[in-house]
């Protein structure tokens, strides 16, 4: 084995970032499904957990409450996107296993795993609701590292993108295909409902 994949074997975490295809296949190869199942149980709960040191109390709520509803809207998020990516890309033409794409689905959550820990956590410890800092120049700190959060969220939606191609082996084009055709008729069924 070459030293890049030795150092994919060492440092996944960092590979999915830097070097997502060949990380994407190492994972593929040689982790197991229930790694990629808590990592879709750690995305759910840091989404959800938004303590605020203002309210000591509050923030074990919070805790718990991220723990139950996280760790299953976490799961479910999993399941449903792992599903899409399988089924759509299927379609298409992909070539890739259900395992596959269970274990690169929950290993694609890393970016944003990443953007809720180093950025929302601490700043909903330190200041609680941050949607204030939206476009909020009187906070410029706080506005630029929430844009950088959004920045990457757009990486994760790109890493995405790429393990869809690395399981399937499909085209770049062919994979954000699959990764848009869910949105489009999420906006339909959204459209059609507004319309009832």
């Amino acid at each position: 084995m070459d030293s890049a994949n030795e150092k994919t074997k060492i440092f996944p975490w960092l590979g999915i970032m830097v070097k997502p295809r060949s990380t994407f296949r190492y994972v593929i190869e040689y982790t197991p499904v229930k790694y990629a199942g808590w990592l879709a149980v750690l995305f759910g709960f840091l989404s959800l957990f938004a303590p605020s040191t203002t309210d000591g109390g509050k923030m074990w709520g919070d805790l718990i409450s991220a723990l139950i509803f996280g760790s299953i809207m976490g799961l479910i998020i999993w399941w449903v996107s792992y599903k899409l990516n399988f089924h759509i890309g299927k379609w298409l033409g992909g070539t890739g296993s259900k395992e596959e794409m269970k274990i690169a689905t929950g290993w694609a959550f890393i970016p944003s795993i990443i953007g809720l820990i180093l950025i929302n956590l601490p700043l909903n410890m330190i200041y609680g609701d941050i949607t204030g800092f939206y476009g909020n120049s009187d906070y410029p700190l706080q506005m630029i590292l929430l844009y950088i959060g959004d920045l990457i969220g757009i990486w994760s939606i790109i890493i995405n993108i790429l393990a869809i191609a690395e399981v399937h082996k499909l085209s770049i084009w062919r994979s954000i295909i699959v990764h848009i055709i869910p949105a489009v008729l999420l906006l339909i069924i959204l459209v059609l409902f507004s319309l009832i």
